[in-house]
């Protein structure tokens, strides 16, 4: 539950023969958060565990490892972390720029009476006329009917 609360980007927990119950919520945790999970477990319980848990994208780990190991591991995780963070930045960018055009599509359809579609073809073709994305246009018409 304090993981839930907490939010974490990496969570490295070293369990020498982890049970079904907590292998369960850590699923769990790992399919419906963006953290990055990494389970230290003995040898004899490696193949078990990592049979569990790959399905969720959760990285299983002999303990005790070499330190250069260990230390590859850690580096593996923080790439992949950082391109959760990218693709997660990408995504949002995204969601922002398809807000301005659906609120510059509603100006235009409120304020000029075009229907949805008209006004979508006028924020493309100004786009193409202008060689600029679509985000700047409903940026400047956002702007324009905001006075």
């Amino acid at each position: 539950r304090k993981l839930a609360q907490l939010d974490p980007a990496l969570v490295v927990w070293q369990c020498d023969a982890p049970g079904l119950p907590a292998l369960r919520q850590c699923v769990r945790l790992a399919e419906s958060s963006e953290a990055v999970f990494l389970l230290l477990v003995r040898p004899g319980t490696y193949e078990a565990v990592w049979q569990f848990v790959q399905a969720a994208g959760i990285c299983v780990m002999s303990w005790p490892a070499p330190q250069a190991g260990f230390r590859q591991t850690l580096l593996l995780l923080k790439k992949s972390l950082r391109a959760m963070q990218e693709k997660t930045d990408q995504l949002q960018s995204q969601l922002q720029d398809m807000k301005r055009i659906q609120k510059a599509k509603s100006l235009l359809m409120n304020q000029l009476g075009m229907s949805e579609a008209d006004a979508h073809r006028w924020i493309e073709k100004a786009a193409m006329d202008r060689c600029v994305k679509k985000r700047e246009i409903a940026e400047t018409i956002i702007r324009m009917y905001a006075l």
